[in-house]
Formats: C-alpha cells, structure tokens, sequence
C-alpha cells in the first residue's frame, strides 16, 4: 500500500504492483519506463494485495509488464469513478509516474 497526496491536499491510499518484467525484452523497463495501468474497482473493495491479486492470470504472477496501479477512490465506498474519483484516479497515475523507478 501507497499513500499519495491527492488533488486536493488530502493523504490517499493506492495498492501499487510492480510490472511482470519477465514480459519485456531484455527483462527490464523500456528507457522512458514501463507504463502504468489503472484499474477501477466497486463499492466496498479493499486495498491490498487480494485485489491485485486477482489479476494473476498465470502461476507466475501479474502478467502485464506494467505498473498496476489500484486507488481506493478516496474512503471505503468511493465516490463512483468521476468528478473527485476521477481526479483521485489521475492523481494515482500522476504519482506513480513521478515517484516510483521505472514508471513512465
């Protein structure tokens, strides 16, 4: 788990996977980075490794070479995912991009 400032100001929580760099050639990040997929979720979903989890499609783990980027939308039911949970969402992205090694 991940906290970032949000949009706001406010501290916010993101469950943050690291790419499957098995995936790409020569087993690392392109030299711009490995890009980031955002994913949504409903009402009442935990933050944590069992929601990333269920991306897991193979024995060996998160498939995708990408950065798997999982906001809470803000408080434990959200607030669907437009007006501020949408900006909850870019403000996720925005932070992996400038924070974490190898985002891009």
């Amino acid at each position: 788990i991940v906290t970032f400032p949000d949009f706001d100001g406010s501290v916010q929580r993101m469950w943050v996977a690291p790419p499957n760099l098995t995936a790409l050639p020569g087993g690392a990040c392109p030299e711009q980075g490995c890009p980031a997929m955002l994913s949504l979720h409903g009402a009442a979903v935990g933050c944590g490794p069992v929601w990333g989890k269920s991306y897991d499609l193979t024995p060996g783990g998160f498939p995708y070479p990408a950065w798997l980027v999982q906001p809470t939308n803000r408080f434990h039911w959200g607030t669907d995912w437009e007006g501020p949970g949408y900006d909850d969402g870019i403000a996720a992205l925005a932070y992996v991009d400038a924070k974490l090694p190898g985002a891009g």
